[in-house]
């Protein structure tokens, strides 16, 4: 068997016992690992008088990526082992398919009387491919009222999706959301309430425990408020990754109010290039890099320690002019606390900010 630490390992269903038999074994894919994972199979021969063991392998698995649940099935693979033998097959996990860029971004928990939209919950997609919902489920702490979200939902690159208890009075105060599924037949807790989303197989892929008292925002219980995620790299089960939301009613099936104002503000400035300050700052463990181009061209984007040296490059390539959001996430990097620096570099201009990292 192959050297390293075992993560998990188990007998096959039973023994063959003839020639035309088959036997099989399974492991979970949560077990699976970053990088190359070995899954290696030993087969003993009865007696050494035993016959060679000739026998097809398949591989049948299951895994996340941007484009939601895959499923992966292997052309039969013909083996002929001689004597007592060892199979070692090298799987590459894709990191990508670790996690899915689909997380609970905005939360009406408690309308306003005089606006009554009934609750809702909103999804951001922050991958730049579309992710297909069809057959996942939402629900609460009770399980066994889940909602499955129909065949062909889907959720398009950097973009929004609305869970609605009631569809027709949602519309009614939003008619211009038309990214909206429903109805669930549960309630949000207006004091403390667990929502899950599970893909068709029960796997977690967000799940949140939220409540109306601090650290969570205080200011949305009734008022017309809901609570907003300030980056959909934090951590979303922290009430600080979350605030009231700038916006009377909220913002559902666009960019959140706390977002929309970095935009605005890079976007009102009349220099050709910009660099906004990072939000949150301080940060961890991610944080939001936002800049502006005016025109076409290669930039970069760096950091450095306070001693100058360059802990990491963000950006080395070519960018068409715009507005452009750059999600950093230390963990992707090994830093430790402390005060950085981040440098844009686009032709001649060059604008330094400083951010501060704490664990």
């Amino acid at each position: 068997m192959p050297t390293g630490i075992i993560q998990y390992s188990t007998l096959a269903n039973g023994a063959v016992a003839d020639e035309n038999g088959y036997t099989k074994f399974s492991a979970l894919p949560s077990l699976l690992l970053n990088g190359i994972n070995t899954i290696a199979v030993e087969v003993h021969q009865a007696s050494a008088s035993s016959s060679d063991l000739g026998f097809d392998l398949k591989l049948i698995a299951t895994s996340m990526n941007s484009s939601g649940i895959q499923k992966y099935n292997t052309s039969d693979i013909s083996i002929v082992l001689k004597g007592d033998s060892k199979l070692t097959a090298y799987f590459d996990a894709d990191p990508v398919a670790k996690s899915i860029p689909v997380v609970i971004n905005e939360i009406n928990y408690k309308a306003a009387s005089d606006f009554d939209t009934e609750d809702w919950v909103e999804l951001s997609n922050s991958c730049n491919a579309a992710v297909d919902l069809s057959g996942w489920y939402f629900h609460d702490t009770d399980e066994s009222a889940k909602h499955i979200l129909p065949n062909n939902t889907i959720i398009g690159a950097n973009d929004y999706l609305v869970l609605c208890k009631d569809t027709t009075m949602f519309a009614a105060k939003f008619p211009k959301v038309k990214k909206r599924v429903g109805n669930f037949q549960f309630g949000l807790s207006s004091g403390s309430e667990k929502i899950s989303l599970k893909t068709q197989l029960g796997e977690v892929v967000d799940e949140i425990n939220f409540n109306s008292s601090a650290p969570w925002p205080v200011n949305s219980n009734g008022t017309g408020r809901t609570i907003e995620l300030t980056n959909a790299a934090l951590d979303n089960n922290k009430g600080e990754s979350w605030t009231d939301s700038k916006n009377l009613y909220g913002t559902p099936g666009i960019a959140n109010s706390t977002l929309t104002d970095i935009k605005k503000e890079i976007e009102e400035i009349p220099a050709s290039y910009f660099l906004s300050q990072n939000y949150p700052n301080p940060f961890n463990p991610s944080t939001i890099i936002s800049y502006k181009i005016s025109e076409a061209g290669r930039i970069s984007l760096k950091i450095y320690d306070v001693l100058g040296r360059e802990v990491a490059e963000l950006i080395n390539e070519y960018k068409q002019h715009g507005v452009y959001n750059l999600v950093f996430n230390m963990h992707n990097y090994g830093l430790s606390s402390g005060v950085y620096f981040y440098t844009l570099r686009a032709g001649e201009f060059v604008s330094s900010r400083k951010m501060v990292l704490i664990k």
